[in-house]
């Protein structure tokens, strides 16, 4: 039995009373008893399965289908001490998703699951001043005439210690002049003597 999530809208349920026997990669062999979910995308992007505002320590596994492949699991990404759960996944608009909530280590309660809208895609932005901005859209580092970097890109901080990111470091255009070396050079070509 699977309910049908929508795409940001708070699903309040229960694990109270449930049954199921399936365990997830994440639950350290023991995460049941279990609910199931299933969400359509409404788009393409990334989207997240949010179990954050739960009162139990939940853990959550996105399936391809009913008894499908696993495509995600989570167990506490909501951060330790809140011991909830929330996965970012990459969906495909018009395809649909089976969710899978339950309770680390048999834990059971009351949760609220919810899928967000897709995110735009995001990477790092390098402005004229070689500093980098991350997870910043296209759209909105061209606005800074910025240099977008690429979908998934990060930055680096300053490996070098020249105060400038070294994801927004480019090279110089160097033109070639002649082929053969000037004298007093050595051609690597073919190595000689100086002059």
């Amino acid at each position: 039995d699977c309910a049908m999530l929508d795409t940001g809208v708070v699903y309040s349920g229960t694990t109270n009373g449930a049954g199921g026997s399936k365990v997830s990669s994440c639950g350290n062999g023991a995460d049941v008893p279990d609910t199931w979910h299933c969400w359509e995308a409404t788009c393409t992007g990334v989207v997240t399965f949010d179990l954050c505002d739960s009162e139990f320590d939940t853990t959550m596994a996105i399936y391809d289908a009913c008894d499908g492949a696993e495509l995600a699991c989570n167990d506490d990404a909501c951060g330790t001490s809140a011991q909830r759960s929330s996965i970012d996944l990459a969906v495909e608009a018009g395809t649909e998703y089976v969710v899978r909530v339950s309770g680390f280590g048999g834990a059971v309660g009351d949760y609220n699951l919810v899928v967000s809208d897709c995110q735009p895609p995001s990477g790092a932005c390098c402005l004229a001043t070689q500093q980098c901005f991350p997870q910043q859209t296209e759209e909105n580092c061209l606005k800074f005439n910025g240099t977008y970097l690429g979908d998934g890109s990060v930055c680096l901080a300053d490996q070098n210690g020249n105060l400038r990111d070294d994801a927004c470091e480019t090279c110089l255009n160097v033109s070639i002049e002649e082929a053969t070396p000037p004298s007093g050079t050595v051609d690597a070509r073919a190595p000689h003597a100086v002059d």
